[in-house]
This record gives C-alpha cells, structure tokens and sequence, in this order.
C-alpha cells in the first residue's frame, strides 16, 4: 500500500476516533422525550384518516392523469406515493427504535 495513501487515513481517521472517545455521551442522543409527542402526531397523521384521503388523492389524481396522457407512469407514481405513505412511519420507527 501506498505509504501517503495509509498516512492520509491515519490522518482522517485519527480525530473522529478522538472525537468518538472524548463524547460518549452521545451514544445516549435519543434517549429523551423531547419530541415523542410530535412523533405520535405525525404517525397518527400519516397512518390515520388525513393519510388515507392523501394516498387515495394521489391515487385519484394520478389515474386521472394517465386516462389524460394514456400513460401509465402518474397511476404508478400514485400507488408508490400510497405505499410509501402507508409503510414509511413503520419502517422509520423500526429503524430507529432497533437496538443490537
């Protein structure tokens, strides 16, 4: 291996490690309350009625713009608006609340 190229890593590498030594504390950030509650209100936004009439709007919207263009790219794009919409709060929570 190229010695500049190994001594240029080092040189990176060596304050995030210090960094990462120096501030354990924010292996905790996450760990408090402070935002829980605009949480659950985007949640059960998105996953409640105001979600359903927004995914079906973009389903609504985007067959309309299909039967008008006789393309079926803006039905698609709909769907995966509706799918995303539905499946996205639990996939982030589960990301996010994981734990090794």
């Amino acid at each position: 291996m190229n010695k500049s190229l190994l001594t240029s890593r080092i040189f990176w590498l060596l304050p995030v490690v210090v960094i990462a030594l120096l501030l354990p504390e924010a292996a905790l950030a996450g760990a408090n309350a402070e935002f829980d509650a605009v949480v659950v209100q985007l949640t059960a936004w998105a996953t409640g009625g105001l979600g359903k009439v927004v995914a079906l709007s973009a389903v609504i919207v985007g067959a309309m713009f299909s039967v008008a263009r006789s393309n079926p790219l803006p039905i698609l794009s709909g769907l995966a608006f509706a799918m995303i919409l539905n499946f996205a709060p639990g996939i982030v929570t589960g990301i996010l609340t994981a734990t090794l």
